[in-house]
């Protein structure tokens, strides 16, 4: 089965490419996704420093997400898409996070676009993400509001 990690989004957010891009690489929920980027200093409506996406990074390995530093020979998105066909990528540009699985780019980011730091989630199988996203989201104390009418 094929879980849409942003089908429980009910708000509109600004700023939340980073929480979109982790929980597409990663497999887990928005919620799950949110948390953990709360838990390293995101705050609602705003991006990430470059500091605080690496203190991300590495909270996810608490909760069985690993992700492993991609040597940057390529420069450009369209670059990147043709050395690396395969796998689960976490990219960062100039104020934008993106996610690109085998190929395929999570959102319209122009392919001219110059990538600075990706990051490729070695994680095991999905089930075994998922299962780490409920725990996340109990361990860490989310809170996600409730939408108002």
């Amino acid at each position: 089965m094929i879980v849409n990690p942003l089908a429980e989004r009910t708000r509109r957010t600004k700023a939340d490419c980073t929480v979109r891009a982790l929980a597409h690489v990663a497999g887990i929920t928005y919620a799950a996704a949110e948390a953990l980027a709360e838990d390293a200093g995101r705050k609602a409506g705003r991006g990430m420093t470059s500091s605080k996406l690496i203190g991300l990074l590495n909270r996810c390995k608490q909760h069985g997400i690993l992700f492993r530093k991609v040597r940057m020979g390529s420069r450009t998105l369209r670059r990147f898409l043709r050395e690396h066909p395969t796998g689960s990528f976490y990219l960062r540009k100039r104020g934008h996070a993106l996610a690109v699985i085998d190929g395929q780019v999570s959102d319209t980011t122009p392919q001219a676009s110059i990538i600075l730091d990706a990051w490729q989630c070695v994680t095991g199988a999905p089930d075994k993400m998922l299962d780490n996203a409920k725990t996340s989201i109990q361990n860490i104390n989310c809170s996600t509001p409730s939408r108002q009418p």
